[in-house]
């Protein structure tokens, strides 16, 4: 029988243990998590005086569990005394873990879902759930990729990383000189965009997207993340907007958008070069573009020089 407990926690409990956990994103950020979701409840799995590991769970509005629009990574992270262990003890630590959050919630949510953080890959536990029980279903992972640019130095030259053809359109749209940057727009204007971009690729939009961007643009305004804003000089038009989310050195591409009025004009390659910049601004030496996972977007995405890193996706319905 396993002594690890599962307790239901107070957020505050959870604050000093993400910033000292090596897993820990701007997402599971207890402040940035309960402006994301509808509800969060926080778990940890105790070992006597030990506490291992972490798992925030998001309730929606109909008491269901989700992972909450526009978020990444939403799962569990450990504490370092959970995780900095000898190899040999390594597997049976996280089965003993894992397992006892699954079978926690297994009782009290009947599912879970949840976005593993980029480096824990082992997801074994996850795979082995109710291996020999035919009765009940088994957990689905799914693989999923992310594109990363790391820098050495916030003065580093970013251009050196980009394909030809991105240095290229950035050097047409720098000369033109019709754009401004600032951070001056308003979360209707956001929303507007990204639902003319939606409607235009025949995606629907759910009823709380709404409520999610204005959350966001709120964390963007804060000390949690930044707006990027580039506007047209004759008429200040919104050309292109980007929110981001950063923590711990990694700023995250949540939301970027170009107006499809300045789409040929390069504004797309000057928006995420500015947006860049603007994040080695602030000391951040790696660049989440947070999904890369259709052919077109990307290779975009990677056209600026970002490396793919895997992450899972997981799900558990009975």
């Amino acid at each position: 029988m396993s002594k690890v407990i599962i307790t239901e926690i107070l957020e505050s409990e959870s604050i000093i243990a993400w910033k000292e956990s090596p897993h820990g994103t701007t997402f599971t950020n207890p402040f940035v998590l309960k402006n994301l979701a509808y509800k969060v409840r926080w778990f940890a799995a105790k070992k006597g005086d030990e506490t291992l590991c972490f798992w925030p769970i998001c309730i929606n509005d109909n008491n269901q569990v989700y992972l909450p629009d526009f978020s990444y990574y939403v799962g569990p992270f450990w504490t370092k005394i959970g995780w900095n262990i000898p190899n040999h003890r390594l597997l049976s630590r996280r089965l003993e873990v894992y397992e006892s959050f699954l079978n926690k919630f297994e009782n009290e949510f009947g599912s879970f879902t949840c976005s593993l953080p980029i480096g824990l890959t082992d997801v074994r536990a996850f795979d082995w759930w109710n291996y020999h029980n035919e009765k009940k279903p088994r957990v689905k992972i799914f693989p999923k990729f992310t594109a990363q640019i790391s820098y050495p130095e916030s003065s580093f030259k970013i251009e050196k990383l980009y394909r030809e053809v991105r240095r290229q359109e950035l050097k047409k749209i720098e000369k033109l000189d019709n754009f401004y940057i600032c951070e001056d727009t308003e979360p209707k204007l956001i929303y507007d965009l990204y639902f003319s971009i939606l409607t235009k690729q025949n995606l629907k939009i759910s009823e709380s997207t709404k409520n999610s961007i204005k959350q966001l643009y709120k964390l963007t305004n804060s000390e949690y993340g930044f707006l990027n804003v580039i506007k047209d000089k004759t008429n200040d038009e919104l050309a292109y907007v980007a929110l981001i989310l950063r923590a711990k050195g990694i700023s995250n591409l949540v939301l970027s958008l170009t107006n499809d009025i300045y789409r040929k004009t390069g504004m797309s390659v000057y928006g995420i070069h500015s947006t860049i910049k603007k994040s080695l601004n602030f000391g951040d030496l790696i660049f989440d573009f947070n999904g890369a996972n259709s052919p077109k977007r990307s290779d975009d995405k990677h056209s600026y020089g970002a490396e793919e890193k895997l992450y899972f996706d997981i799900t558990y319905n009975m």
